[in-house]
């Protein structure tokens, strides 16, 4: 069994992110059984507000939330497939080892949670290169360059948009294939390297998939 909330406009109910703060990045969960996370109003808090423990659910064989139902009237992440320990919450604000985090993606809630080894802080630049792959909104609108600007030679592609993140330069991510995209019934080519604009100011202007 599988809970998910897809990191992705196309596939979140079409929540527009431009419409929000993209954010600094996002903290990654790496949770196992029986850990707990703690969110609290402040930094520097002894006593959280909210906390989600995770277990094994040997009812569907696999780790869930305990309580989930009521966790799910006030926690929605911008990913979480908990059958792939994946869970990541968009990033707003640091402060030395404490981070607002948006635990509400729909109603944009925010607590605090304290970076240790259970939360990893990891800025746009990090997060981008550890996804699984990203897409272009419109590819038809949305050229691939040889350079990271607008006015720089156009890369001629016409495969399927199935590319991995090697570098982030401002609005700009260079991108590039990986094998496994060759699995794809419309894959017509490779691309070795090449440019495209990822954000415009709040606006997210890729699809991003943090899983398979």
């Amino acid at each position: 069994m599988r809970y998910t909330i897809l990191f992705a406009l196309t596939l979140m109910s079409h929540y527009s992110m431009a419409q929000k703060e993209l954010g600094i990045g996002f903290v990654k969960i790496n949770f196992e059984e029986n850990s707990v996370l703690k969110f609290y109003q402040i930094p520097n808090s002894n006593k959280p507000i909210k906390t989600i423990e995770f277990f094994n659910d040997k009812k569907i064989n696999s780790i869930s939330i305990r309580n989930l139902e009521e966790q799910n009237k006030w926690f929605s992440p911008a990913s979480i497939w908990l059958d792939y320990y994946d869970l990541r919450l968009r990033a707003i604000e640091k402060k030395n080892d404490w981070i607002r985090v948006v635990v509400n993606e729909k109603d944009w809630t925010t607590y605090w949670v304290k970076e240790d080894q259970l939360a990893k802080f990891l800025p746009w630049e990090d997060f981008l290169k550890s996804v699984f792959n990203v897409e272009r909104m419109d590819p038809k609108s949305q050229p691939i360059k040889s350079e990271p600007t607008i006015n720089s030679e156009t890369i001629n592609y016409d495969g399927v948009d199935c590319f991995n993140v090697r570098k982030v330069q401002g609005d700009w991510i260079e991108i590039y294939s990986q094998s496994w995209c060759e699995d794809f019934d419309d894959w017509k080519t490779k691309l070795n390297d090449g440019w495209v604009q990822w954000k415009s100011g709040n606006k997210l202007l890729i699809k991003i998939y943090t899983t398979s």
